[in-house]
């Protein structure tokens, strides 16, 4: 449970990472926010108090819990995110639907890896393609949303190869 009142350096430095312009040498570290600590430091309160804090940052989110091996799955992540996308993002919603759902194989028959690029990168590349053409929500410190998912509340990456480990 967040308290209010604490955590205000580590809200200030998402704060400053989201607004901060992007320039070519910083373009590929400021895409990440990445928030490491020991278990019980207060990572998951933070970063789901982040989706409040930070409405237009936060486009999708994935929380594991220590003794809930399902929420730990790699593909689950995967397919809560695309999930989550769908519902800011219309037209990858729209591409999902019309044409990579009636394609993608049995779940079981796909590693992470290639669901990662099938329901995250190549349908966010053909839709948005590069950060100029991304909806407004989207372009609030990431800069772009291919294989925006989050395992924590404030990360999101611009175009991984792979999903994150498992």
């Amino acid at each position: 449970r967040y308290v209010a009142g604490t955590r205000l350096s580590l809200f200030a430095a998402v704060r400053e990472w989201a607004t901060a312009p992007l320039d070519a040498a910083r373009a590929e570290a400021s895409r990440v926010f990445w928030l490491m600590g020991d278990p019980g430091s207060g990572k998951s309160v933070f970063a789901a108090q982040c989706a409040v804090e930070f409405p237009s940052l936060v486009v999708a989110q994935h929380f594991c819990r220590f003794g809930n091996a399902e929420s730990r799955q790699t593909k689950r992540l995967i397919r809560s995110v695309a999930h989550q996308l769908c519902d800011v993002l219309p037209a990858y919603r729209a591409h999902l639907l019309s044409a990579v759902l009636k394609e993608l194989p049995a779940d079981e028959k796909l590693s992470a890896s290639d669901l990662w690029g099938r329901l995250l990168v190549a349908p966010l590349h053909h839709c948005y393609g590069d950060a100029a053409a991304l909806p407004a929500e989207l372009k609030c410190g990431t800069q772009s949303a291919q294989g925006a998912a989050a395992s924590t509340a404030a990360a999101a990456s611009s175009s991984p190869s792979s999903p994150p480990a498992s």
